[in-house]
């Protein structure tokens, strides 16, 4: 009778165990939409931050303060729009479906393929100005996400 009071007592045990799993569970899960819902709720603040954002990059660049990215991380960028910068992770693969790394990426892309068309920058000031490692890798780059040269891309169609 001893060993079956015990395999009670154990069984109540586990119960509670699997109990406060399923609470635990179900907290995490409401703690999670609820972080989730901000973005949804907030849509029209979001795209003001990432307008920001985008601002920022832009000067960075066009001022040429420093020929590489390396200052703009995201802690730098979250400070300056007033974010932490795990929110602003968070906002930024929410808003544009693209990590930091791969959003500054993007917006080089963005500024050399503007520089192409609407300057005479060369692609070595190109290159140095939007903190390339070398004309070569900028060109390779490039090709890989447009299809086409540098050069190329400049040439009216």
């Amino acid at each position: 009778e001893m060993q079956r009071s015990l395999v009670g007592s154990e069984m109540c045990i586990r119960d509670r165990q699997e109990d406060s799993f399923q609470v635990y569970r179900t907290i995490a899960g409401l703690r999670i939409r609820f972080y989730e819902r901000q973005f949804i709720t907030r849509n029209e603040a979001n795209k003001t931050i990432i307008k920001q954002f985008d601002k920022i990059i832009n000067n960075h660049f066009e001022t040429k303060q420093v020929p590489t990215v390396d200052i703009l991380s995201h802690k730098y960028c979250a400070n300056l729009l007033h974010l932490s910068p795990e929110y602003f992770n968070d906002l930024l693969k929410y808003e544009t479906g693209k990590s930091f790394k791969e959003y500054i990426e993007f917006k080089r892309f963005e500024i050399a393929k503007d520089w192409l068309v609407n300057t005479d920058k060369t692609i070595n000031q190109i290159t140095q100005e939007l903190g390339f490692q070398n004309p070569q890798y900028f060109s390779r780059l490039f090709k890989k996400i447009t299809g086409c040269s540098p050069n190329d891309f400049r040439i009216p169609n």
